[in-house]
Parts: structure tokens; sequence; C-alpha cells
């Protein structure tokens, strides 16, 4: 998906001349997405299942806030569960999202060997107008 804005947008595409003027007058989206990483041991997948059925009744998502692109995906890997959610925050709305974000996750807190992490990742059009209007 990132690479088919990328090229839709044509931003970095080496065979196109950019203007770089007009590059750094485009309205760009503001917002970054956030990514929550979260990993776990197998045998605590059920205590994980409970609380996160605890913190979607507590926190349901609002779309106010934004919309969830990547809804919470699960993997194998040598140390355990790996788990991954992105969502994009309407603009002016980074701080409540954040917030929302931690609220659910602090649900997780007290599962032994459950860590995770919230990330903010720069769109394509964002982080590109950026680098462009520094050159």
């Amino acid at each position: 998906m990132q690479f088919s804005l990328f090229v839709k947008h044509k931003f970095v595409n080496k065979f196109d001349k950019i203007n770089k003027n007009k590059l750094k007058n485009k309205r760009v989206k503001k917002m970054p997405y956030i990514i929550i990483y979260a990993w776990f041991p197998p045998h605590k997948g059920t205590e994980v299942g409970v609380a996160g059925q605890k913190a979607i009744e507590k926190f349901p998502q609002d779309d106010t806030l934004g919309t969830t692109v990547l809804p919470t995906a699960f993997t194998s890997e040598k140390d355990g569960i790996f788990a991954i959610t992105a969502f994009e925050p309407k603009e002016g709305k980074m701080g409540d999202s954040l917030a929302w974000a931690a609220n659910i996750m602090s649900y997780y807190q007290n599962i032994e060997g459950f860590t995770y992490e919230i990330k903010t990742f720069s769109t394509t059009e964002e982080a590109t107008a950026r680098a462009a209007a520094r050159t």
C-alpha cells in the first residue's frame, strides 16, 4: 500500500523530475500513523485475549479520532507471539489518539512477559515533503 501511494503521487520517482517549489507548497497529510507492536509468550494467549476484550469494551474505537488501517494481526516468532496494529488519526487528533492507544495498552500491563511499543510513523507524503523542503 505504501508503495502504491509512493508511485501514485510520483514523489520519489527517479524517472520524473520533481518541481521542488511545487512540492514544498503542496498540502500533505500532517498526521503520522500510530503503530502498536506487542509481544507475549504463547501460553499467555488466553489472558491477552481476555485483556483485549476488556480494553475494547472500556475504550471502543472512536471514529472521530481516526481510522484503523491495519486491524490487529498476529504471527508466531521464536520468542513468542508478535502482534501489530496501525491507526491513522484525523488531523488535530494525534494527542487524543495516542491517549486512547495508551489506555487500551494499560490493560495488558500486568500480564507477565507482555511487552509493547507505541510508535509514530510519517506517511510517505509527509516524509517526502519534509525531505524536499530541506533541499
